[in-house]
């Protein structure tokens, strides 16, 4: 199965001074399977370039929602974690289990002190109650699911895109 890529850039070739070392699977006449790496500038493939559109289109649009719901008037990049965080104390509270902090730490991969800190500004913002060691949502954050319809289309329509 031969890899999806998109088409590079000619400046990419001045930029080399016209040489083109380095291109193993390229025409030297036609290199329009060649994609442009802006870390490194050398050619690479984009295997699967579709179905990672999706999943990384689907993934940042969930997080995006789940922010513009539970964090509104802040700012989604600065968030990332804070909603990862939050979103692992509502799974284990869903789930039956008692998140702490070193639990949710623990899932995450993240030092306890950042886990720590997430979570008192989640406390802080109304959305979760610590109860001894352990977090629980409040009343706000039981109210349902903000823009379901959304999430619901995006889910559907990602379906769809990947034949499910």
């Amino acid at each position: 199965m031969r890899p999806l890529v998109a088409t590079a850039p000619s400046r990419y070739y001045e930029a080399l001074g016209g040489r083109r070392e380095g291109i193993s699977d390229c025409d030297r006449d036609d290199c329009s399977e060649l994609t442009f790496n802006h870390v490194r500038r050398l050619p690479h493939r984009v295997e699967h370039r579709e179905l990672r559109i999706v999943y990384w289109s689907t993934l940042i649009t969930l997080l995006r929602m789940a922010h513009v719901g539970r964090f509104p008037n802040r700012s989604f990049g600065k968030d990332l974690q804070l909603i990862v965080v939050y979103g692992a104390v509502i799974l284990a509270f869903l789930e039956g289990r008692k998140p702490t902090i070193a639990s949710v730490a623990r899932y995450l991969q993240l030092p306890h002190e950042t886990t720590r800190r997430y979570l008192k500004t989640v406390v802080d913002l109304g959305l979760l109650t610590q109860n001894g060691r352990s977090y629980k949502p409040t009343e706000r954050s039981r109210k349902g699911i903000i823009n379901a319809d959304k999430i619901e289309r995006l889910l559907r329509r990602t379906a769809r895109e990947l034949y499910l």
